[in-house]
């Protein structure tokens, strides 16, 4: 299981220009929300004992990583709504809750909230992913057509509502690792479509599909999407971008969401300073 393994097909947006993003925007502010069950997902899917070890050197650990996960979904929700974009933004609630935290968020940021069972994580978890498989409850989400499925550590640059036309499964193909030469799916978007069935093979694959002990590929959600969706229908990289990426200042001022991963701050001097001086790394 290596990067390149995965199979693609383009969606329609991979033959569209940028232009497809500005006639979304241009539709009447009501007009995703009154048509389509579509929304942007964020996920505050909480256990102690799967916190990272790093958290767990310090005092009070637990309630620092929750803090992290908080401020990374409220700094989400404050550049969706800098960006305009039409969509809703839930927040997937399992595990440990503090609800004095979640009505915050609501007041303050404006997200919704749904409720999910909690992923536990397989034998072959890594320590660094052991909460990520929560993506996985956004299949149970029936009461939308369509998810948007994002990590909390994403900045939106533009709005992306177009994803609301895309044909699920989609995803950015790209280098994740810098140094691989083949490009493969990053599950930090994802566009998806909620399936009770799904959600149940998706369940039955995780923990006796993939009953083994040790990870085979990054001990992640990833290696399960991996399993899961052996294809996906490939969106352009600018609804996907991190600060790694060999692009042009061209197709940076065009990129719609940076993932703001951690092990890259401090990089792209290369990058123009509307998406260096946006970046957030909590």
């Amino acid at each position: 299981m290596g990067a390149g393994t995965w199979h693609c097909r383009p969606t329609h947006l991979c033959n569209a220009s940028s232009s497809v993003d500005d006639a979304v925007a241009a539709l009447p502010p009501t007009f995703l929300s009154a048509t389509l069950r579509v929304t942007m997902l964020a996920f505050l899917a909480f256990r102690r004992e799967h916190i990272r070890n790093v958290f767990k050197k310090k005092p009070h650990h637990w309630r620092k990583a929750y803090a992290r996960e908080v401020n990374r979904i409220a700094y989400l929700a404050d550049t969706a709504r800098a960006a305009g974009t039409r969509l809703p933004l839930h927040v997937v609630v399992a595990g440990d809750r503090n609800r004095t935290t979640e009505d915050w968020l609501a007041r303050t940021r404006g997200v919704g909230f749904v409720e999910a069972a909690y992923v536990e994580p397989p034998r072959w978890a890594s320590r660094f992913h052991k909460q990520s498989f929560n993506k996985i409850s956004a299949l149970g989400l029936t009461q939308f057509d369509k998810v948007i499925v994002l990590d909390n550590d994403v900045v939106l640059m533009k709005p992306l509502d177009a994803l609301a036309a895309a044909e699920p499964p989609a995803a950015v193909f790209h280098t994740a690792v810098p140094r691989l030469d083949r490009c493969t799916v990053t599950t930090g978007l994802m566009v998806l479509a909620p399936s009770a069935s799904e959600h149940a093979r998706a369940l039955r694959l995780l923990y006796e599909g993939m009953n083994y002990s040790t990870e085979l590929a990054d001990g992640g959600d990833q290696e399960f999407w991996h399993s899961f969706l052996p294809t996906f229908n490939e969106l352009p990289i600018r609804y996907h971008a991190h600060v790694r990426l060999a692009l042009n200042a061209t197709e940076w001022w065009d990129v719609r969401m940076v993932h703001a991963i951690a092990q890259f701050a401090g990089r792209g001097w290369h990058i123009p300073k509307n998406i260096t001086g946006r970046l957030r790394y909590f």
